[in-house]
């Protein structure tokens, strides 16, 4: 994304749409009627036990945030989902601990799914939509997106061989051999490969644009069982996926009345003038969040269903006046000026997401 210099620019707040019914944003019913939507897998066997596990533990989230409660009205979503798969890569920032409690605010039914910050594609996994359109400004995430989607069986070999190489000296010859290769195959099950034994499973680049995370000496890779990876890569077919900044979803001309847009952009440091990530050999700057804000607002008006989280700060409230906030109970961390403070996150929708019985 490019770097800005000009004055930030005022954002248009957005009035709450009643045009649309509200039934339409009612939080979603229990998962019984699910019962009858189990996937079959590659041989057309029922996959009981995992729509079981899913079904027994839906509630329990993760074991860091096992004890977090929805709002006493909202449930967790339904489906015409199946069950969700989990995210084959690490991501800082990463919603896959929490996309249950993220899934009750979306909309009941929408048309095409949009994320345009992909990341490890959490929300998208969890909800399996029938039409999607998945984008982000990193390259190379792309680029492994796309070759999990068209060549699972060979990116899996080459991941087991990792595995079996795994050490601290085989990961920075790896890291090296990525650095000097271009996107294929094998430089996929590579990307695969340092994000689950790299630090913290960050993605950070220098201004050169190479790969320079440290090793995280992990033991394994936590690699999805072969035929969940199928799983996934029958799900990314249903993705049009594509390389591109956060605001050429628009400039496509695809996005339609009843859309449902998913930002996840970077979230703020406590100071607007910090870096927000080096996530690509570019920065996310405040005047980013400033034109995803406008650009949110433009859908909003067309007609779409739009939905950001973000860190519960002043400066972001006020990007998004008119808008409905919804805390969640959830705590991250951000750093400033050498130390680190816990910051809520919130979830932003231009709809209203009803509470009990209609007031």
């Amino acid at each position: 994304m490019p770097h800005h210099q000009s004055a930030p620019r005022a954002t248009k707040s957005v009035p709450v749409r009643e045009s649309v019914s509200e039934s339409a944003y009612q939080p979603h019913a229990d998962m019984t009627h699910h019962q009858s939507a189990l996937r079959i897998n590659h041989t057309g066997v029922h996959q009981n036990k995992r729509y079981n596990q899913f079904n027994n533990k839906m509630t329990t989230f993760s074991p860091k945030i096992r004890e977090m409660k929805l709002p006493s009205q909202l449930q967790l979503p339904s489906s015409q989902f199946q069950p969700p798969l989990k995210p084959f890569l690490r991501w800082a920032g990463g919603k896959s601990r929490i996309t249950g409690l993220l899934a009750a605010y979306t909309p009941k039914t929408y048309n095409r799914y949009w994320e345009p910050f992909l990341g490890s594609a959490a929300m998208f996994f969890y909800l399996h939509p029938e039409k999607a359109f998945l984008s982000d400004n990193n390259s190379a995430l792309v680029d492994c997106y796309n070759q999990v989607r068209d060549n699972p069986e060979k990116i899996y070999e080459k991941l087991k061989e990792h595995t079996k190489k795994n050490s601290e000296e085989h990961y920075y010859s790896v890291r090296d051999l990525y650095n000097k290769s271009k996107p294929s195959i094998s430089q996929s099950a590579r990307f695969i490969y340092l994000n689950k034994t790299n630090f913290n499973g960050i993605f950070r680049v220098n201004t050169k644009g190479e790969y320079n995370v440290p090793y995280g000496h992990k033991k394994s890779l936590a690699l999805p069982s072969y035929e969940n990876f199928l799983e996934i890569s029958d799900l990314l077919k249903k993705a049009d996926i594509r390389h591109q900044p956060f605001e050429n979803i628009e400039n496509n001309n695809l996005i339609k009345e009843n859309d449902f847009i998913y930002f996840d952009p970077p979230y703020p440091p406590l100071t607007a003038t910090a870096y927000f990530t080096h996530y690509t050999s570019e920065r996310f700057l405040w005047a980013d969040q400033e034109r995803v804000a406008e650009l949110a607002n433009e859908l909003a008006e067309k007609g779409c269903h739009v939905m950001i989280s973000n860190s519960d700060v002043e400066q972001i409230r006020k990007l998004y006046r008119g808008w409905n906030f919804h805390e969640l109970p959830v705590v991250r961390w951000i750093a400033a000026n050498g130390k680190r403070h816990k910051v809520k996150e919130v979830i932003i929708t231009s709809y209203k997401v009803l509470q009990g019985k209609e007031k």
